[in-house]
């Protein structure tokens, strides 16, 4: 993956059964990015897929009041 015009980064994922998704981390909100796939078995690498765009969603905050919070289960 990479944002858009940057140097792409590279990371090995292992596939388990079933495995449908995996999540980048550390990625920053609001910002436009490419990621690309490509697998990895006994004959190497494959070729990589086209680049897909797509742009992070912004963090969300919860805010109170203003008056101080406290929470205890006990």
């Amino acid at each position: 993956w990479r944002m858009q015009g940057e140097d792409w980064t590279g990371r090995e994922y292992d596939a388990e059964e079933g495995l449908s998704m995996i999540t980048i981390v550390g990625l920053k909100p609001e910002t436009f990015y490419e990621v690309k796939m490509s697998a990895i078995n006994g004959k190497g690498e494959g070729e990589s897929s086209p680049p897909q765009n797509f742009k992070t969603e912004p963090v969300r905050y919860a805010f109170t009041s203003g008056i101080p919070f406290h929470y205890s289960n006990v």
